[in-house]
């Protein structure tokens, strides 16, 4: 596959401070007389060349002073700038997402910049193929992130999006989601048909109404116990035997939780047992056989008119 060639973009303008202008507005004379000692050995061409590098040293170090240029800085994050007047020039690494910024923003011809960024909280890209979230830290308010059906690996860029309340990446290729797991603000996070081995790190996500793990290599769900605001949860085709951890729940409505190995329902039988809506609570389950106790307890939900999706 050939390389994508980088697009450029005109650079923005940046204003000068109001310290530099006031150097600007100067006379020569006063560069002179306070950069050049008083001497009748100076001559008027020396002190001229003198005066005007002072000027601008002077000019360079206000604007310095006052901000600097933050796009040369590799090593600036966005907790360090004020959104509001940080000049950053932002590089989104992948273009399908630059071009949902860029329509959101209105920006099409321009450099983006970290304050034109503030007020974006939501981004979703779901008819292109997204490999890169690189850039999508700058976006600081980020409420909404939603990539659906691409080739996302790593979400550390995520790590301090604290605003986000619903992250969608179902269908890519992501192994670690521990960067997720100080993004407490989450109500609804959908990483089903990933790579995903461990839910460790939704151990703190405890707000969370709406958790889709399907189709991954998940085999424990301990790091659900404590998580009594779930109300759908999607653990479809994984490798899980031991629903004990929810158990202690007792809010779900709808659980999905065919083709893994389980053949004990009691745990989340017991606890579901009264219906949370006026529709009951939804169960499906398929694929390995379930215990006879199961399925007379499945039998006593049916007459509470517990609805479910599963047969014994």
């Amino acid at each position: 596959m050939a390389a994508i060639e980088p697009r450029r973009y005109a650079p923005r303008r940046q204003h000068r401070s109001v310290t530099a202008r006031r150097f600007l507005n100067l006379r020569m004379r006063d560069f002179v007389y306070a950069a050049v000692p008083a001497s009748n050995t100076v001559r008027p061409r020396a002190a001229v060349t003198v005066s005007v590098l002072v000027a601008t040293l002077a000019v360079v170090g206000c604007a310095e002073s006052e901000g600097g240029d933050e796009s040369e800085d590799a090593d600036v994050v966005p907790s360090m700038l004020d959104c509001e007047t940080s000049m950053h020039v932002v590089e989104f690494a992948d273009p399908a997402v630059e071009d949902n910024v860029r329509f959101l923003t209105g920006i099409y011809d321009d450099e983006l910049l970290h304050r034109d960024l503030c007020a974006v909280e939501a981004i979703v890209v779901t008819n292109r193929t997204v490999t890169d979230l690189s850039g999508v830290q700058w976006c600081t308010s980020l409420k909404v992130l939603r990539i659906g059906d691409g080739e996302v690996d790593d979400v550390t860029v995520l790590t301090e999006l604290t605003m986000l309340e619903t992250i969608e990446l179902a269908s890519n290729r992501v192994e670690d989601a521990s960067p997720l797991a100080g993004l407490t603000s989450l109500k609804t996070l959908d990483v089903s048909s990933n790579q995903l081995t461990d839910l460790g790190f939704a151990t703190n996500l405890t707000q969370l109404r709406d958790l889709r793990v399907g189709s991954n290599r998940i085999t424990d769900i301990s790091s659900l116990a404590e998580h009594h605001e779930l109300r759908t949860l999607v653990l479809a085709s994984n490798a899980i035997e031991d629903l004990d951890p929810l158990s202690t729940t007792g809010a779900v409505e709808f659980l999905d939780v065919r083709y893994n190995d389980i053949v004990d329902l009691s745990p989340v039988l017991d606890a579901f047992a009264p219906p949370r809506s006026e529709d009951g609570w939804k169960l499906r389950i398929e694929g390995k056989p379930l215990s006879e106790e199961s399925c007379e307890l499945i039998g006593e939900l049916f007459r509470m008119w517990i609805f479910t999706d599963m047969h014994c």
